[in-house]
């Protein structure tokens, strides 16, 4: 007997139809716990724990003998482990310890023989604590919050109601706390402890009428409560605490099959019968785990006759939850992005209910994947998505069925490489720019060469030659590399530097205040010197002459007078 709730094809893409309100409890699955393996011989657990793991254990300590064992199951129903119990007793107590190993209080029904053993989840034990005799049936065990103490509930063979408290070695640890006239010794008996390490039992009382109650006392025996039972039922089967020291009540009568309480008493949720659909059956026992799945334990049937005895996982339906996101896709380029929500059952129906999603996507209303490809280059798109699985929010639902998401569309980019110059950098020579591979190869490239970071006029090919105007100055060369859905790239060379003009010699000293150019005149006083040369030579010739002449004449002279 397994079933799994699995969510309803979407035919016609459109949502699904109402199957209830949020915080509902359905049927998810169920599973026999039926072995009649030697030396394992099991019926159906009447008290269960969930491990922090989520797997479940079991014991059935109702039984006159026929499910003289411990079970341990997986939370979708695979057996992992089933073993006797230790000593030839039955199993009447289940707890766990902090590391989530199963703790087992067994006894024997004259309470001569009793221990507690902790097992691992294979069966193989891990420690045994034996008891004192007691004049009582034991049928309970919780552990105190840091471990240290085993409390064991006792119904003394001449009536009423204890408490024991133990130590791991099994030595009394506290004086026995006594609930005057309370039974608590009914089938499917749980002893609960809370997180503060508060004790409680569902039982009866005898004064000042008889009626059932909930007693709660500290774990010193002082602070006694009894509180009165949910309205729900008239009869209650097993009270468990679950996760927040929540109350799991066992209904045996009503409308309702588990009332859920908070500690005070105040009814949080009912689970109708009707959650069992398709199954109906008698309930014996409740755990609940972290996860909020409430597991029962009873006999179940289908309407077709058969009674199944085992174990029956009921859910909570939760609307969807999405969690908005921000995504970039490429323009030009495949895209897929999954739509992130759950709920119970899984979400089967989604739309865009605000806002356009970009040119080229589309939003798959049955699995919540938007995908295609982009064909608007660039632009953000805004739109609100709202996922449906037939789970109406209430007003203490806090999901979001609806949910902001971003698509940021962008362009592609290049992966560029440095340009090369090759060739003379002088006057009248050419100069060549060339580009490794881009990936991917542009489809259009443009060049602009510079001069000391100035755009040169013109110059817009991979080839340039050199200028006299660039004597002395740097040339670099850039390239432009575009391509429809790609961002422009640009990658440019190393500098290349042209050397300046070679500088004339100086001129003499005599050569006046001016220098002489390489045209021919005197810089600063603008005199032609080729010019005048022929009448200086002449000049000079004259002046030479006279005076030889001068010198002649004067010779002469003296030799006369002598």
């Amino acid at each position: 007997m397994i079933a799994v709730l699995s969510p309803a094809t979407n035919a016609f893409a459109a949502p699904p139809p109402v199957i209830g309100n949020d915080g509902d409890y359905t049927y998810d699955r169920s599973w026999s716990t039926s072995i009649s393996e030697p030396p394992v011989g099991f019926l159906v657990p009447s008290s269960i724990v969930v491990a922090p793991d989520g797997s479940l254990y079991g014991i059935a300590n109702y039984s006159s003998g026929s499910s003289q064992s411990v079970v341990h199951y997986t939370a979708t129903g695979e057996l992992i482990a089933a073993w006797p119990a230790q000593n030839g007793g039955s199993p009447t107590g289940l707890a766990l310890d902090a590391d989530g190993n199963p703790v087992v209080l067994e006894t024997a029904g004259d309470g001569s023989n009793r221990t507690v053993s902790t097992y691992d989840g294979t069966g193989t034990v891990l420690s045994t604590t034996s008891l004192p005799p007691a004049e009582a049936s034991s049928a309970g065990l919780a552990i105190s919050p840091d471990g240290a103490t085993l409390y064991v509930s006792e119904r003394p063979f001449d009536g009423g109601f204890t408490i024991d408290a133990y130590d791991r070695a099994g030595a009394i640890a506290a004086p026995a706390i006594t609930i005057p006239d309370f039974d608590a010794g009914f089938a499917a008996f749980n002893l609960n402890i809370t997180s503060d390490g508060r004790l409680s039992a569902l039982g009866f009382v005898q004064a000042p009428e008889f009626a059932q109650k909930f007693a709660s006392v500290d774990p010193d025996g002082t602070d006694l409560i009894f509180r009165d039972t949910p309205d729900t039922a008239t009869y209650f089967g097993q009270v468990t605490v679950g996760p927040d020291d929540l109350l799991y009540h066992v209904n045996q009568d009503g409308d309702s099959v588990i009332t859920i309480t908070d500690a005070n008493g105040t009814v949080l949720r009912s689970i109708p019968r009707t959650a069992l659909a398709p199954f109906d059956g008698n309930v014996i026992g409740v755990a609940a785990g972290q996860d909020g799945t409430v597991y029962l334990t009873g006999y179940f049937f289908d309407g077709t006759g058969e009674t199944v005895g085992g174990i029956m996982a009921l859910v909570p339906l939760t609307s969807p939850d999405l969690a908005g996101a921000t995504s970039s896709p490429l323009a030009c380029e495949p895209f897929s992005f999954a739509i992130q929500a759950s709920g119970n059952p899984p979400p089967t129906y989604y739309e865009v209910t605000a806002g356009t999603l970009p040119p080229g996507l589309a939003l798959d209303p049955d699995t919540g994947v938007v995908s295609g490809t982009p064909t608007a280059p660039g632009g953000t798109s805004i739109v609100e998505i709202t996922a449906y699985n037939g789970v109406t929010p209430t007003e203490a639902t806090t999901t979001n069925a609806t949910a902001t998401f971003q698509f940021d569309v962008a362009l592609n980019t290049f992966t560029t490489t440095p340009l090369t110059v090759t060739g003379d950098p002088a006057p009248g020579s050419a100069l060549t720019a060339t580009m490794s591979a881009w990936t991917p190869e542009p489809e259009t490239l443009t060049y602009q060469w510079y001069r000391d970071d100035v755009a040169i006029p013109d110059a817009t090919g991979a080839d340039y030659t050199v200028a006299s105007a660039d004597q002395g100055h740097v040339l670099r060369v850039a390239a432009t590399g575009a391509s429809p859905c790609y961002e422009d790239a640009t990658a440019e060379s190393a500098p290349v530097t042209v050397a300046a003009a070679p500088t004339p010699p100086s001129p003499g000293p005599d050569s006046g205040s001016g220098t002489t150019g390489s045209d021919g005149t005197i810089a600063e006083t603008g005199f032609d010197v080729a010019g005048t040369t022929p009448f200086i030579v002449g000049a000079f010739a004259l002046l030479f002459v006279g005076a030889l002449m001068l010198t002649t004449r004067s010779l002469a002279d003296r030799r006369a007078r002598r």
